[in-house]
């Protein structure tokens, strides 16, 4: 009997846990306070820790945040910021080209999921035609410590 509890104890801890979707994102937005909840459904990744993709939807009270950056290890390249101001078909855009950081402070599967903490940096700049145009004059600088749990892509 002693035998089968420390099999079943050994089972459970070499199982890899059971990650559930879900996570923040908390900094600011110009001189702002930001906390944003993940909006699980609308965010994932595609291939694994070593590397693939990420795309992140989060939520709060005054708009949503879309973050995607590719991976490969502990780097992530070509950041995407998207933050949409709720009712309003405006918002502020940044990507690489415009200076748009994405620091990866951690990577890895949890089960069939991907946990991914890191920070993002940008200076958000103006538009209205969803970032194909930037007003450079309206800018917002955004910082962005984040810790998520991403489903794959299906």
């Amino acid at each position: 009997m002693a035998r089968l509890a420390l099999a079943a104890a050994a089972l459970l801890y070499c199982s890899p846990a059971l990650a559930e979707e879900g996570g923040t994102l908390s900094g600011t937005f110009g001189a702002d306070d930001a906390a944003l909840t993940l909006w699980a459904a609308q965010s994932d990744f595609w291939g694994s820790a070593a590397s693939g993709g990420v795309s992140i939807m989060a939520m709060s009270e005054t708009g949503t945040l879309s973050l995607g950056f590719e991976t490969s290890g502990q780097t992530a390249t070509l950041p995407e910021i998207a933050w949409r101001l709720r009712g309003d078909t405006a918002g502020y855009f940044a990507d690489e080209d415009s200076g748009a950081t994405v620091t990866l402070t951690g990577i890895g599967m949890q089960g069939a999921e991907l946990h991914v903490t890191g920070e993002v940096s940008a200076q958000l700049a103006y538009s209205t035609d969803f970032g194909r145009t930037l007003d450079m004059n309206n800018t917002v600088p955004v910082q962005l410590a984040f810790d998520v749990t991403l489903a794959e892509l299906d």
